[in-house]
């Protein structure tokens, strides 16, 4: 399936350019289905792999994996951004205004 090594591409017919384009859509699909199909593994041996060392912690006696829980949101995000239309370099001249005797 694979072709010889192509230096340019100027010097080719558009019926050489066609079967070049053909070729390479066959092998992205080839590739595309090989990738699907080790994903489809990768995951099944996660999976597995996952089981295992549940199996080797109970047999040890360690406490089970903790459930994962989707994460609430810490407030953080609103410490970030200013709590007023102002810019940030005119709430600190405010402040000094008003703090100045």
């Amino acid at each position: 399936m694979t072709q010889a090594p192509i230096d340019s591409l100027e010097g080719l017919s558009l019926a050489d350019l066609r079967g070049l384009v053909g070729a390479l859509i066959g092998e992205v699909r080839e590739l595309q289905g090989r990738v699907e199909s080790l994903e489809i593994q990768n995951q099944a041996l996660r999976a597995e792999n996952q089981t295992l060392k549940d199996e080797i912690a109970r047999l040890k006696n360690l406490p089970p994996r903790p459930s994962v829980k989707p994460a609430k949101p810490s407030g953080m995000e609103k410490a970030t951004q200013p709590r007023s239309g102002q810019a940030p370099r005119a709430r600190c001249q405010a402040r000094r205004r008003s703090c100045e005797p």
